[in-house]
Protein backbone atom coordinates (compact mmCIF):
# COMPACT_ATOMS: atom_id res chain seq x y z
CA UNK A 1 0.00 0.00 0.00
CA UNK A 2 1.57 3.22 -0.97
CA UNK A 3 1.62 6.38 1.32
CA UNK A 4 -0.55 8.84 0.68
CA UNK A 5 1.39 12.51 0.02
CA UNK A 6 1.62 15.06 2.34
CA UNK A 7 0.28 12.07 5.36
CA UNK A 8 3.67 11.48 6.44
CA UNK A 9 4.37 11.69 10.42
CA UNK A 10 7.06 11.05 12.76
CA UNK A 11 7.22 10.75 16.64
CA UNK A 12 9.20 12.42 19.13
CA UNK A 13 9.84 11.26 22.71
CA UNK A 14 10.85 12.68 25.88
CA UNK A 15 12.51 10.22 28.23
CA UNK A 16 13.42 10.47 31.97
CA UNK A 17 17.43 9.36 31.72
CA UNK A 18 17.66 8.52 35.47
CA UNK A 19 14.62 5.76 35.22
CA UNK A 20 14.52 5.21 31.34
CA UNK A 21 10.71 5.94 31.85
CA UNK A 22 8.70 7.37 28.91
CA UNK A 23 7.45 10.53 29.71
CA UNK A 24 5.60 11.68 26.77
CA UNK A 25 5.04 11.19 22.99
CA UNK A 26 4.01 13.66 20.56
CA UNK A 27 3.11 13.05 16.65
CA UNK A 28 4.44 15.23 14.37
CA UNK A 29 4.24 16.05 10.31
CA UNK A 30 7.17 14.99 8.72
CA UNK A 31 7.51 18.31 6.87
CA UNK A 32 8.19 20.12 10.55
CA UNK A 33 11.61 20.86 11.68
CA UNK A 34 12.94 19.54 14.88
CA UNK A 35 13.25 22.70 15.67
CA UNK A 36 9.88 23.88 15.15
CA UNK A 37 8.62 20.59 17.01
CA UNK A 38 10.57 20.56 20.59
CA UNK A 39 8.34 22.90 22.11
CA UNK A 40 5.32 20.68 21.92
CA UNK A 41 6.87 17.74 22.97
CA UNK A 42 8.49 19.31 25.68
CA UNK A 43 5.23 20.72 26.89
CA UNK A 44 3.35 17.59 26.54
CA UNK A 45 6.59 15.68 29.12
CA UNK A 46 5.85 19.16 31.41
CA UNK A 47 2.24 18.32 31.90
CA UNK A 48 2.82 14.64 32.53
CA UNK A 49 5.21 15.69 35.13
CA UNK A 50 2.92 17.75 36.99
CA UNK A 51 0.29 15.24 36.64
CA UNK A 52 1.97 12.74 37.94
CA UNK A 53 3.17 15.12 40.78
CA UNK A 54 -0.54 15.42 41.73
CA UNK A 55 -0.95 11.96 41.63
CA UNK A 56 1.74 10.88 43.98
CA UNK A 57 0.64 13.59 46.47
CA UNK A 58 -2.50 12.40 46.50
CA UNK A 59 -0.97 8.22 47.08
CA UNK A 60 1.67 9.30 49.35
CA UNK A 61 0.87 12.13 51.36
CA UNK A 62 3.53 11.56 53.91
CA UNK A 63 6.37 10.47 52.09
CA UNK A 64 9.00 12.70 49.73
CA UNK A 65 8.04 12.77 45.69
CA UNK A 66 9.70 10.81 43.65
CA UNK A 67 8.95 12.71 40.78
CA UNK A 68 10.46 16.37 40.25
CA UNK A 69 8.12 18.84 41.59
CA UNK A 70 10.15 21.77 39.50
CA UNK A 71 9.28 19.75 36.55
CA UNK A 72 11.09 19.38 33.45
CA UNK A 73 14.86 21.33 34.14
CA UNK A 74 17.04 19.62 31.76
CA UNK A 75 16.96 18.82 27.76
CA UNK A 76 19.03 16.22 25.58
CA UNK A 77 18.37 16.09 21.95
CA UNK A 78 20.46 15.68 18.88
CA UNK A 79 21.92 18.53 16.65
CA UNK A 80 19.10 18.56 14.72
CA UNK A 81 17.51 20.17 17.47
CA UNK A 82 19.93 23.11 17.50
CA UNK A 83 19.08 26.63 16.61
CA UNK A 84 19.86 30.03 18.30
CA UNK A 85 15.89 30.18 18.54
CA UNK A 86 15.99 27.08 20.32
CA UNK A 87 18.66 27.58 22.57
CA UNK A 88 16.15 31.48 23.81
CA UNK A 89 12.99 29.30 23.95
CA UNK A 90 14.76 26.79 26.69
CA UNK A 91 16.23 29.46 28.48
CA UNK A 92 13.25 31.16 28.54
CA UNK A 93 11.15 28.68 30.06
CA UNK A 94 14.20 27.77 32.93
CA UNK A 95 15.18 24.64 30.73
CA UNK A 96 19.13 23.72 30.71
CA UNK A 97 19.90 22.56 27.74
CA UNK A 98 22.78 19.92 26.35
CA UNK A 99 22.14 20.18 22.15
CA UNK A 100 25.36 19.84 20.15
CA UNK A 101 25.86 22.31 17.66
CA UNK A 102 25.05 21.52 14.04
CA UNK A 103 28.63 21.43 12.20
CA UNK A 104 29.35 23.47 9.58
CA UNK A 105 30.47 22.33 5.90
CA UNK A 106 33.87 23.70 5.06
CA UNK A 107 33.80 25.64 2.09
Amino acid sequence: MAAAPGLAHKTEHAVDLDTGAVVSVTLQGADRGDTTTLDETLCEAGMAVAELVGREAGLRPNKGPQVNVAGIEETVTDKGYHSGAVVKRMKAYGVRTYVPEKHQKEL
